[in-house]
């Protein structure tokens, strides 16, 4: 297992589900990694405090969060952000292994596009400022959070398809976090005249 600069492994799926059972929540991980993506993409950078009380919210969690649980969605929080920051484009939307069930992979799928529609609209950011490329993803996300996944079959052809969907949102993502990024800068050096 590979480790970051901090000496912690990477916050994975299953480490996210094993947060979220350990908390007796029964939202989906990929939701809440989509609902952080597209605070990120609408350029709203909360403070820790604020997403861990998003991210409660969203985990129904009844109890307060301990330490280690902080601990746990705050290096997501970092992750996420270094890694849609980062030019290597190692950017991934958080879901199950390769090796879970294609229909348990593709609902994962559609939870984290309902996250990001969710996250994004949180930011209150209107859609008119957005370029026709960036508003049309906005449109497949919320197409991709409808899918219907009871009678997907597991086959070569379904898997093709659910790599290349899944391939299509991490490259999406990536794009509307640096259009966004470059209209938040403009604005600020335009602001400082």
């Amino acid at each position: 297992m590979t480790t970051d600069a901090s000496g912690l492994a990477p916050v994975s799926f299953d480490r996210l589900s094993n947060l979220f059972l350990e908390l007796q929540s029964y939202q989906s991980p990929s939701e809440l990694h989509g609902l952080l993506c597209g605070q990120y993409c609408a350029g709203q950078r909360p403070a820790h405090g604020a997403w861990l009380s998003t991210a409660a919210e969203h985990m129904a969690v009844s109890q307060v969060l301990d330490t280690a649980a902080k601990s746990v969605l705050i290096q997501l929080y970092d992750e996420t952000l270094a890694k849609l920051q980062s030019e290597d484009y190692s950017f991934q939307p958080l879901l199950p292994d390769d090796d879970e069930a294609l229909e348990q992979r593709t609902q994962a799928l559609g939870q984290w596009c309902q996250g990001f529609l969710s996250g994004y609209g949180l930011s209150g950011r209107s859609q008119n400022d957005l370029s026709e490329e960036a508003a049309s993803i906005l449109a497949d996300f919320a197409s991709i959070a409808q899918v219907q996944f009871d009678d997907l079959e597991d086959s070569e052809s379904s898997e093709k398809d659910f790599l290349e969907v899944s391939e299509y949102l991490r490259m999406a993502t990536l794009m509307l976090f640096g259009e966004c990024s470059e209209a938040e800068a403009s604005a600020t050096s335009g602001s400082l005249h």
